[in-house]
């Protein structure tokens, strides 16, 4: 249904173009009668704050071009309409005119009432328009949480750096604009604020020390480190949160150390992350420190697997290995699809062998797993998963063989194409079609 849904946004999109395209070739576009306008404010009403817009009111803009893409312009700038038209007004001035939104969108979050001004903000980065960063900048400090929280996730949407340190400035708020503001530097992965934020560590409160920690997981700073390894032994549990998930980008040895002890640490949280991060962890011996982890805490296994997954190293691709026989179905899945990720061709003859076992049977992540890593030593155990009796796993083998650059397996996927099950064919010409 969404599909749909975002297909149908394209095609009216398409269309409305078209119709100002047309309407500018034939000079002035013509104004809306008092029954078009009357109709059209109805409708703009039915928008709401969020979520999708209405078919119906996307549809009769279309129709009326031009002349509505202006009356719109007119509507959001008129104080006198009641906010919920001027809100719809906007919205869909982005959503089917988006050439036309920049200015009344900029103008209402500096004028407009506070549900217009959140929209505005939202719809400025929507947008993308580097010529909005100064109104966004300004607009974090406006007096409004939902205003100003809004501003900073739309400045991490347009990711211009050049808003880095407003945007450390709005962290050290404690309350929803602060944590938008960590979202938006982590979203703009820029080291252009990491002076102020490897300060910030220092700082009195631990709620800015947490989430400067936080921002500088995506900005990694080796400067960081000895205060990060020192926060990684606070008695504040989101200060250890955000300590180890740090940690976990910086390529030092103590780091590793740090992250190492904190996976005896009290709280399950902060122990979760460590094996997070060490699984992020460039430094190599993080592999060997999680298989010892994994063997040593079985309670944890999926968050060590998770973690070991895409790793390249033999020991963890052995250790996943080892877990496609596990007991727990969630285990074998986890490990299969993390096989997959690492792509090592020493995994090939033990999914396949998953798959053809009678107890413990691995089943659809092992399928997709053989497909990723690309061996055509999996085609023959592919092939006769076509006709299992379960369609899930039937279409995941197609999948499969898709992704294997193959003579074998592209003629095995022409041949799906006439399958007795209507579920694999139809996988098979979708498959088809992708390739080509």
């Amino acid at each position: 249904m969404k599909t749909s849904s975002t297909i149908l946004q394209f095609v009216l999109a398409v269309l409305a173009m078209a119709v100002l395209v047309a309407g500018c070739r034939s000079g002035s576009p013509k104004e809306l009668d008092a029954e078009q306008r009357e109709r059209l404010a109805t409708l703009l009403s039915t928008v709401p704050i969020q979520g999708e817009i209405p078919d119906p009111a996307i549809e009769f803009t279309i129709e009326l071009g031009s002349a509505a893409a202006d009356q719109m312009v007119r509507i959001v700038s008129d104080s006198g309409q009641p906010d919920e038209v001027r809100i719809g007004a906007l919205r869909l001035l982005v959503e089917v005119h988006p050439g036309l939104a920049f200015r009344p969108a900029a103008s209402a979050l500096e004028r407009g009432p506070e549900g217009l001004q959140v929209v505005a903000a939202t719809a400025l980065g929507k947008l993308k328009d580097s010529r909005s960063v100064a109104t966004l900048c300004a607009a974090l400090s406006i007096e409004s949480e939902a205003v100003a929280a809004a501003s900073a996730a739309a400045l991490g949407q347009i990711g211009d750096i050049s808003a880095a340190p407003h945007l450390v400035r709005a962290l050290k708020r404690e309350d929803p604009v602060g944590l938008a503001a960590v979202g938006a530097l982590e979203q703009m992965k820029s080291q252009t604020a990491n002076d102020e934020l490897v300060a910030l560590l220092g700082d009195p409160s631990d709620t800015v020390r947490a989430r400067a920690a936080t921002v500088l997981a995506a900005t990694p700073d080796e400067r960081a480190t000895p205060t990060l390894i020192e926060l990684s032994k606070s008695p504040n549990e989101s200060l250890r949160l955000s300590a180890a998930k740090a940690l976990g980008s910086v390529s030092d040895d103590k780091a590793v150390e740090a992250l190492s002890r904190m996976l005896r640490d009290s709280s399950v949280l902060v122990k979760r992350m460590a094996i997070f991060a060490l699984g992020r962890s460039p430094i190599s011996r993080s592999s060997a420190i999680l298989v010892s982890g994994l063997r040593r805490d079985p309670d944890f296994r999926i968050d060590y697997l998770h973690a070991l997954s895409g790793r390249k190293d033999d020991a963890s691709v052995d250790a996943l290995i080892s877990a496609l026989s596990d007991a727990d179905r969630s285990v074998r899945d986890v490990a299969s699809s993390g096989l997959g990720l690492s792509g090592s061709s020493k995994a090939v003859t033990p999914l396949i062998a998953g798959l053809e076992r009678a107890d413990r049977r691995l089943g659809e992540d092992a399928i997709m797993a053989l497909g990723k890593i690309g061996d055509s030593r999996a085609l023959p155990a592919l092939v006769k998963l076509l006709d299992s009796d379960d369609y899930r796993i039937a279409v995941s083998a197609v999948t499969a063989l898709s992704l294997i650059d193959d003579r074998a397996a592209a003629a095995a996927l022409r041949a799906a194409a006439n399958h007795d099950r209507r579920e694999v064919r139809e996988a098979a010409l979708s498959a088809a079609s992708a390739v080509k």
